[in-house]
């Protein structure tokens, strides 16, 4: 009895499966015009604002981190790791003048 259902089981995988592909599945120009086209911006009024507000003797631990999201937010948008880079140095300038 376990050998019928094993080949039935068997001979069911077999037929079912398909050795050639058939093509594409999706067409491009379906989901083309969800995809961003356009080039992405790194940088922002609230953005020029707060890091204008930074000098080199500042102490305002607030920008610093204001600042470092916004770079965060560029490199979630563009996907270049030197915006994370800054953001790990504004941050951890904001760590040295708290401590």
């Amino acid at each position: 009895m376990k050998q019928f259902i094993l080949c039935g089981v068997l001979l069911f995988l077999l037929t079912s499966c398909e050795l050639w592909e058939n093509g594409k599945v999706t067409d491009p120009q379906d989901y083309n015009t969800y995809l961003q086209a356009g080039p992405s911006t790194t940088s922002s009024k609230y953005f020029r604002l707060w890091n204008s507000k930074i000098k080199p003797d500042s102490l305002q631990l607030s920008s610093f981190g204001i600042v470092a999201g916004q770079y965060n937010s560029f490199f979630q948008a563009t996907g270049e790791i030197t915006y994370l880079k800054k953001a790990e140095t504004a941050l951890t300038k904001a760590v040295d003048i708290a401590a």
